[in-house]
């Protein structure tokens, strides 16, 4: 299980895309950078599991509506 879950979190971090620090760039200002890019990549999963969320309880309702007819 252990290593089901490693390869997961390597699998998430591949996908993320995260921005290569430049040759120029002060650390502090590619930390920021990436700190960013993993807040909206956070913030688009929030409204996925949002979205998902009220279309099964959209759905449970419609069933419910179906049943007591």
């Amino acid at each position: 299980m252990v290593k089901d879950v490693t390869c997961l979190d390597t699998q998430y971090w591949v996908l993320l895309e995260l921005p290569r620090q430049e040759k120029q760039e002060q650390v502090n200002a590619y930390v920021l950078r990436a700190c960013a890019t993993l807040e909206k990549a956070s913030e688009s999963r929030t409204q996925d599991a949002t979205a998902r969320a009220q279309a099964d309880e959209e759905a449970r309702e419609r069933k419910q509506r179906l049943d007591s007819s």
